[in-house]
């Protein structure tokens, strides 16, 4: 995806051993940020075991050695995420036999400069 803004959707039901992958990429002098709107990718409370169940994991830039932002599953929506560059890449991985709600998220390409 690319643009100045938009939306990412988990894929529609069901969504069972999938694996989608997003690289979103804004105007080269910006910077991404990345917000959850919906999340709800199983009961798991603690982020430890995110590997085992659904789980999203955002990269900063889209190449393996871009530094991870983080890997979250569970109920609650992790908070704004910002990129360091103008590309991010969000990986949903579905492995649970439980039909779940999904993800949405909003990207939006803000200015450099200091995080808000």
């Amino acid at each position: 995806m690319s643009g100045t803004s938009g939306t990412i959707n988990t894929p529609l039901l069901p969504t069972h051993n999938l694996e989608c992958r997003w690289t979103i990429t804004v105007p080269s002098d910006y910077r991404i940020k990345l917000s959850f709107i919906v999340f709800n990718l199983g009961a798991l409370e603690a982020q430890a075991d995110c590997e085992k169940v659904d789980h999203v994991k955002v990269r900063d830039g889209n190449n393996e050695n871009d530094p991870a932002l983080g890997t979250f599953c569970g109920k609650v929506a992790p908070s704004p995420m910002y990129s360091v560059g103008p590309k991010i890449e969000i990986t949903f991985v579905s492995n649970e036999d439980k039909v779940l709600q999904g993800f949405s998220a909003r990207f939006e390409s803000i200015s450099g400069g200091k995080l808000t």
